[in-house]
């Protein structure tokens, strides 16, 4: 069996067994629209995970397509175009650690896998504290969350 459906199997039987979470949390290995939009339609559970820079995994927005490189330039120059969003770019402290993160700012854009399962996420961008000149991503499928409630979720992860 592979990754995807062994952890499909698990969820599936820990949601059987009573657990009603808020969020399934996980790291890149499952950061993909076939997954995160499974957990959603299949369990209405939403899903808040870190995602790779894939080439060729691909969002929508405003009808065009971008993979993550790509839509993290289109969120700059849109921030950049609204000041006024300045307010999202503020630093928060991290959880599971003592140092702070930059949010850099976010978007919200329309995932699909195989134009069965489609349903709009929204992508947060961070600097890494690790290397200062990237970033990392993080996605969310409850679109109403704050950046800060993403990241800070996300960051719950690392104390499990």
């Amino acid at each position: 069996m592979d990754k995807n459906s062994a952890s499909i199997n698990l969820i599936h039987r820990a949601l059987k067994s009573g657990l009603n979470p808020s969020f399934i949390l996980y790291d890149s290995w499952f950061g993909f629209p076939r997954f995160y939009l499974h957990l959603l339609k299949s369990f209405n559970v939403h899903s808040i995970c870190r995602i790779k820079k894939m080439l060729r995994v691909y969002y929508e927005y405003n009808g065009k397509l971008y993979n993550l490189k790509k839509l993290y330039s289109v969120m700059k120059s849109k921030k950049s175009n609204n000041k006024n969003t300045d307010k999202r770019s503020k630093s928060l402290k991290n959880q599971s650690s003592e140092t702070s993160e930059e949010i850099l700012g976010s978007i919200v854009v329309k995932a699909s896998f195989d134009k069965t399962e489609e349903g709009f996420v929204k992508i947060v961008f961070i600097r890494n504290r690790n290397k200062k000149q990237e970033w990392l991503a993080f996605l969310s499928t409850d679109i109403s969350l704050t950046d800060e409630e993403i990241v800070q979720t996300y960051a719950k992860r690392w104390g499990i």
